[in-house]
């Protein structure tokens, strides 16, 4: 849940549903919007704002947790920007499982109302996973996107099949 910049009575809340993806065979998840308008006392009927193929809970040799969370900020004008990990289809030919993850951005200028299509926010083109990101909109309006990266681990075959360490990247 976060609040409006300049309305402090208004609220919204981002969540994921992830039921349907598993009962239609599809395995997307949906995320889902709600706005109060009345300092959190009702809230609007949920709206989807995008539906996306989610994380896998492991990555191939990968022994940590990964989680798909939409994170949602509000800028000084009460635009909204919403991001999440999104799992695509490999660009390059080799990957274990033949998916890589990127970090998507949409976002809204009408409260929630209406949004654009997602954009890719990092803009390597391997098949190195970006994931676990953060958004914040800085008090001059400067949006910013924190995530963690693994273009920088290349592959050195038949030592190390790269896409394995993690460094931490900033968009703006």
């Amino acid at each position: 849940v976060v609040a409006d910049t300049r309305d402090p009575n208004t609220f919204y809340a981002v969540w994921l549903e992830y039921l349907s993806g598993l009962v239609d065979g599809t395995g997307t998840n949906t995320i889902y919007m709600s706005k109060s308008t009345d300092g959190a006392r009702t809230w609007s009927t949920a709206t989807p704002v995008q539906t996306f193929l989610p994380l896998p809970s492991h990555f191939p040799r990968q022994a940590f947790r990964n989680l798909t969370i939409p994170i949602l900020a509000v800028g000084n004008h009460s635009e909204l920007y919403l991001t999440y990990a999104d799992y695509n289809t490999a660009p390059l030919p080799g990957d274990e499982d033949g998916m890589q993850a990127d970090i998507k951005l949409t976002r809204s200028l009408d409260g929630g109302s209406t949004w654009s299509a997602p954009v890719k926010v990092n803009q390597d083109t391997t098949n190195a996973d970006q994931f676990q990101q953060y958004i914040r909109v800085t008090p001059h309006g400067q949006l910013n996107v924190e995530f963690f990266d693994r273009r920088l681990d290349r592959p050195d075959p038949p030592r190390h099949p790269g896409n394995f360490f993690i460094d931490t990247w900033l968009a703006r």
